[in-house]
């Protein structure tokens, strides 16, 4: 029997068994697109069922399709940025599982919020062979490995060559605290109520434009695990980059999808899928349209937009009653300190003599 070879794909080194494809996965990948495309249903989310077992799918060549050449042929669709694997449950291997898997120990590959004092943490890759020097001297990776040093776990105090620091578990709020600031950032107390105005929960579906330096991306890709879904814009393809190779790495990239578009002007990823959508642009007004567009029909949601400047805000509100959104509402984040009494009449006190 002559096979052409790239119709064969072998399954070990030797060769000696192998899978034979009458079409390639990226035939298939075509003809599903194809489908996808005559009906309507590009930015539209499909589950691998409906695409081989759907109603709508019965007159199709690729009705029935095995599952394993179906992935196959969507992932070649993702190669070609044409669809994006949402979350494939059980497929999916999460690498990089600090963020996400609440083991006791520290393993190599996972990141450790390196904690020297309260204004000053580093975030690291664990690598044997790689080491960290800060203000309290010089520390080695593997020091910082649990199965390697006395079952060393999160959280642990670990000397260094000049002093102590802490190893901790990456979370959300610590990400924000020492990330590498690409461009201006929300902090904790702005991204904790954006969360809560947007309803995050595990199974949200969340756009989000003006990714940044991706200190929000990371609560709301937490805040949607494990079957939810972010779509973060930005019209910077290196920030965009940048933010993926990080979501890849802390094991959030099953969940995420980063995107180079301009929502003001070529609208969302998706259309009538999102249970909340988040705007961080310079004109918010000119991306609510889109953002109704991307908001699921069915089930409703919600729009939250973020601007320093009360005519921005002001221009948004009335763009939003314009298409339709109801409950609109303004809200202001400050930071008010609250002093006991007798600290508040030593300061009184203090400002009197100065005076004087």
């Amino acid at each position: 029997m002559v096979v052409v070879a790239e119709h064969v794909e072998w399954v070990d080194v030797n060769k000696t068994r192998c899978h034979v494809f009458w079409r390639r996965p990226e035939e298939w990948a075509a003809l599903i697109y194809e489908w996808a495309a005559s009906n309507g249903l590009l930015n539209t989310p499909c589950t691998l069922y409906e695409i081989t077992h759907g109603d709508d799918t019965v007159d199709e060549s690729f009705y029935g399709l095995e599952k394993e050449v179906l992935l196959k042929a969507l992932k070649s669709l993702e190669i070609q940025r044409r669809a994006q694997l949402m979350n494939l449950g059980a497929e999916i291997v999460v690498g990089g599982p600090s963020f996400v898997c609440l083991s006791d120990t520290i393993e190599e590959g996972d990141t450790v919020i390196v904690y020297v004092s309260f204004g000053s943490m580093y975030p690291i890759v664990v690598k044997r062979g790689m080491s960290i020097t800060m203000k309290f001297g010089q520390l080695r990776h593997e020091f910082l490995i649990g199965k390697q040093v006395n079952d060393l776990r999160w959280g642990s105090r670990v000397t260094t060559t000049a002093g102590y620091i802490h190893a901790l578990r990456p979370t959300s709020d610590l990400w924000t605290r020492c990330l590498p600031k690409r461009t201006q950032i929300l902090y904790t107390p702005d991204v904790s109520f954006i969360l809560s105005l947007l309803d995050v929960h595990g199974g949200s579906v969340v756009a989000e434009s003006g990714t940044g330096s991706g200190s929000l991306s990371h609560a709301l890709a937490i805040g949607v695990l494990p079957d939810g879904h972010v779509y973060t814009h930005d019209i910077d393809e290196t920030r965009t980059r940048k933010i993926e190779a990080e979501f890849k790495e802390h094991g959030l990239s099953h969940v995420t999808t980063a995107v180079v578009q301009n929502v003001c002007i070529e609208g969302f990823f998706v259309e009538n899928s999102c249970d909340g959508v988040f705007l961080d642009v310079p004109s918010p007004w000119e991306a609510v349209e889109n953002a109704a567009r991307a908001l699921s029909k069915p089930r409703g949601g919600r729009l939250v937009s973020f601007s320093p400047c009360i005519e921005q805000v002001q221009r948004t509100a009335t763009m939003m009653r314009e298409s339709g959104f109801v409950q609109v509402e303004c809200i202001e984040m400050e930071k008010n300190v609250h002093l006991e009494r007798e600290e508040r009449e030593r300061f009184q006190v203090e400002e009197k003599m100065m005076m004087e």
